[in-house]
């Protein structure tokens, strides 16, 4: 993997953690950047078509996407498939 698709990785990573917490998902809904800021998230290694795809989800709808990805987690399905599905 070479350096700049690790740190997407990471990023997303980052994010996707972010997105568990209510307070980041209305955060985010209210100032995507600067939330993402908040969180030393680096808007840059966020490819941009998921960063549109994620502001023009309602807070409600980050946390249907969140609560997915977190039962995925606790009935231990591989990260791939979570990827697939999320």
């Amino acid at each position: 993997m070479d350096k700049e698709a690790g740190g997407t990785s990471s990023e997303l990573q980052k994010l996707a953690t972010s997105l568990q917490d209510p307070f980041f998902r209305k955060a985010f809904a209210a100032d995507p950047i600067g939330a993402l800021a908040q969180e030393e998230i680096r808007q840059e290694m966020i490819p941009e078509d998921v960063l549109e795809a994620l502001v023009e989800l309602s807070p409600q709808e980050l946390a249907a996407l969140a609560r997915v990805r977190k039962v995925l987690e606790a009935a231990h399905v591989p990260k791939d498939v979570i990827v697939r599905m999320v």
